[in-house]
């Protein structure tokens, strides 16, 4: 708390000294042109004076204010000078000392001279200690700049609003630091309403910044801002926000950046870090991009905050096209998590251009025009744990010479086209995905790519589970693929590695493999119930059919068409008892031959026997009891077995030998 020591210092503008003391009781009335000084104590026990301005509203007050200053500097503690609530004009610039603090709580000031600017700090001599509170600042488009900050350090500006200068609202240059702006205005002016260079700002908080005719802040030259809270940046004719050359913007949170005609923030070869400690930041309804960042020497990281809306009103450019939530491109970084994307024009997050990396965690990315996450020509993709849903083209695109080294625990669900694409040389690690209602593909590969694609499920594609294209290269385990309206999987062209996956319930195939497609290995599948093939081959090179259990398909188990080659048909179960035939060989060649479904003739109540048709010459065998009973048909396939007496209710599995240690079998219930 303020002392008072010293009451009505009168210093009269005409030059009498401030030293004259005059006592309180002798003091004569306020004269306009006069300045009232009072002296305290600080909180620390320093000495502070205070100076009011005896003003009249409607008058310059530019000498008054030099002269308070003046006076203010022969203070040794800390000088408040007051301007009383009303309305005045400033014809001249004035230059804010050391350890000054100009008060216009209520005050009006239009500049009403051609001059640099309205308030100057620093430069030359290189201030520290002040601030500037409160007050309308109007520079009523007479003035270059509203504040200019030039190698000062510790200046503060708040509740201040500054509109109309012809540059910029506040300029701080010349290697300030420790600038903060708290709760103000910067609107209407000619260039941007905040510009940094080659200086710190320790904060902007609770400031709007609205109608600038270039962008809101600009942070360039090397410079930082260490925090930017509770702001709201908006309208402006540029950028809302933009870090340039080695700069470095933190700790951005609880921000609106919104309805600016380019980017709502741009990041052209330096920093930014935008976080979620004072609220989620909002950046929507921006013409371009929400965020866009471009330059090898640019990391950006974002945690939280929803950027949605953007691309009102896209441009092509060298960087691809703007309209996304988020664009990363020409070697650029960015790290993004636990945040939302959605209802973006183009993509909610695109990352493109060679060296160009992003990595994407734990966010909703949804109803984006286009790709939910769009990477493209020579980029790194890190992607996990994300909700992808009802994009317009694909939920995950993987393009054009792209690494996506994970795509991994994603839930994708209603992409209009695939849920993940990879095309055009690219490569992706596909792992534990939950892919829903594609309205193509749930995984599409193609065009020379690879990837490696392992657990997780695939459901309900309008078309295939997974469809490989162009000489792909894939590698695919423990996925479960069901309920799809055309293949599970299907296999034009190129190698692939199937192993261990679930196939079920799909409408057309299991799985397909066409098209001259080389090196397929299919083993240890299980392909159950989809409609009328369960393994369908036409033109391609099959290298190992080993270990799978194919079942309940309404034409053939394994049909091999038109020049296929398989010799390595081993050690597979089929049960296709509907179906035309198990396996099924039409000029092609394989180390085995037809299978018809195996029957069940006759198996009674009371009975002690079994027959039925099987392949001619193979063994039959069924086990009841724990005891395992045989025969061998004979050569027209009729076979006989003869068991203990079969009793009602007794499930039955007869089963066939067909060679290469491939097996028919059949059930029933007595």
């Amino acid at each position: 708390m303020k002392k008072r020591v010293l009451v009505a210092l009168l210093c009269i503008s005409m030059g009498i000294s401030s030293q004259i003391g005059v006592p309180v009781a002798a003091a004569a009335p306020m004269e306009a042109g006069q300045l009232q000084e009072e002296v305290f104590l600080d909180e620390k026990g320093a000495k502070a004076s205070e100076i009011k301005l005896s003003v009249k509203s409607g008058s310059d007050i530019s000498v008054k204010l030099k002269e308070a200053i003046k006076e203010a500097e022969g203070n040794s503690g800390t000088t408040t000078i007051t301007i009383p609530s009303g309305s005045y004009r400033l014809g001249e610039q004035i230059r804010l000392k050391s350890n000054i603090n100009i008060v216009a709580t209520g005050a009006t000031i239009t500049a009403s001279g051609s001059i640099d600017s309205m308030v100057r700090a620093g430069e030359t001599d290189r201030i520290k200690n002040a601030s500037i509170e409160g007050g309308t600042w109007n520079c009523n488009k007479k003035t270059k700049f509203g504040f200019v900050f030039g190698a000062a350090k510790n200046i503060t500006v708040k509740d201040c609003k500054v509109m109309n200068s012809n540059g910029h609202g506040l300029r701080v240059a010349g290697k300030s630091s420790g600038v903060s702006v708290d709760g103000c205005t910067f609107s209407g002016c000619g260039q941007s309403g905040i510009y940094v260079d080659a200086s710190a700002v320790s904060s902007i908080s609770k400031t709007v910044i609205s109608g600038n005719k270039t962008t809101g802040i600009t942070v360039t030259g090397g410079s930082t801002l260490s925090s930017l809270t509770s702001t709201k940046i908006h309208s402006n004719e540029s950028h809302g926000l933009a870090s340039y050359k080695k700069s470095k913007v933190s700790n951005v949170s609880g921000c609106t950046i919104e309805a600016n005609k380019e980017h709502g923030i741009t990041v052209s070869e330096a920093a930014l870090e935008m976080n979620d400690s004072k609220g989620d930041n909002t950046v929507k309804d921006n013409n371009w991009n929400g965020v866009s960042i471009t330059g090898k020497t640019s990391k950006v990281t974002i945690k939280g905050g929803n950027f949605s809306h953007n691309g009102r009103k896209p441009k092509v450019s060298s960087e691809g096209e703007s309209g996304h939530g988020v664009g990363v491109f020409s070697g650029a970084s960015l790290e993004l998590t636990d945040a939302t994307m959605e209802n973006n024009s183009v993509c909610g997050v695109s990352p493109f251009g060679a060296g160009t990396s992003a990595t994407i965690q734990n966010c909703v990315i949804q109803n984006n025009g286009r790709h939910g996450i769009g990477g493209r020509k020579s980029v790194t993709l890190r992607i996990k744990g994300n909700l992808i849903k009802n994009n317009k083209n694909h939920g995950i695109m993987v393009n054009d010479r792209c690494d996506a080294k994970y795509i991994e625990n994603n839930t994708i669900s209603g992409s209009q086209q695939c849920g993940i694409s990879v095309g055009v040389n690219s490569k992706a690690v596909i792992k534990n995905n939950k892919i829903l209602k594609s309205k193509q593909q749930g995984i599409y590969v193609y065009e020379k790519s690879q990837a490696t694609i392992s657990g997780g499920s695939i459901q309900t594609s309008k078309d295939c589970g997974i469809v490989t294209y162009e000489n792909a290269n894939v590698t695919i385990k423990k996925v479960t693929i069901s309920k799809c309206s055309n293949y599970g999987m299907n296999i034009k062209g190129g190698k692939a590695n199937i192993q261990s996956c679930n196939v079920n319930n799909n409408k057309n195939s299991g799985i397909q493999v066409k098209l001259g497609a080389k090196s397929v290995v299919l083993s240890n599948n299980k392909i159950n119930k989809n409609g009328n093939y369960g393994i369908y081959c036409n033109g391609s090179a099959i290298s190992k059919l080993q270990k799978n259990t194919v079942t309940n398909h309404n034409k053939y188990g394994i049909v091999l068409y038109d020049n296929t080659t398989c010799n390595g048909i081993k050690n597979n179960t089929l049960s296709n008892p509907a179906g035309v035939k198990e396996i099924s060989v039409q000029n092609s060649k394989a180390n085995v031959g037809d299978a018809n479904p195996l029957e069940i003739s006759s198996a009674k109540k009371n009975s002690s026997k079994i027959t039925g048709k099987a392949a001619p010459k193979s063994k039959v065998s069924v086990k009841i009891g724990g005891k395992t009973y045989s025969a061998t048909a004979n050569a027209s396939g009729n076979y006989t077995i003869n068991t203990s007496k079969l009793k009602k209710g007794t499930k039955l599995k007869v089963q066939a030998d067909i060679g290469s240690g491939n097996k028919i079998y059949i059930e029933k219930v007595i």
